[in-house]
């Protein structure tokens, strides 16, 4: 069976969609940054360093995804974002500090996403006849 064309036509749908997922991920990702630690709902037992990489892990891979002729920028773009959560936490929060180790966990979970990126081209897009497709238009 030929998976080629449906393949295709699931990337191509993926990805013009992928730039409002992204700013849905963002849009959620600072709210939970910057809501006092006691109003978070669900309160999930995980070591913070591993929310920080897992939540830029996933944001890279979207990103990527949705602009994957700008890796860099969008790289580069998350980290600042990193930044500036840990800037309104240390400046506009009374119950979360700014921590360098926070920033550092999500650039490394922007490699892994990036990693994962480039692995999942390798693995998936060559199975569409033309892997090179155009980038997605918001």
């Amino acid at each position: 069976m030929n998976w080629s064309p449906r393949l295709e036509s699931v990337v191509l749908r993926a990805r013009r969609y992928a730039p409002y997922l992204l700013g849905v991920e963002i849009f959620v990702t600072l709210v939970f940054a910057l809501v006092p630690v006691d109003s978070v709902l669900l309160s999930v037992h995980i070591w913070d360093k591993a929310q920080h990489f897992s939540v830029f892990a996933v944001l890279t891979l979207t990103a990527s995804f949705a602009y994957p002729n700008n890796r860099p920028v969008v790289c580069v773009s998350l980290l600042a974002f990193g930044l500036l959560i840990e800037i309104l936490q240390a400046s506009m929060t009374i119950s979360r500090s700014g921590e360098v180790l926070d920033v550092i966990a999500d650039g490394i979970g922007i490699v892994i996403g990036g990693l994962l990126y480039g692995l999942m081209q390798r693995v998936l897009l060559p199975a569409i006849p033309d892997h090179r497709l155009p980038p997605s238009k918001p």
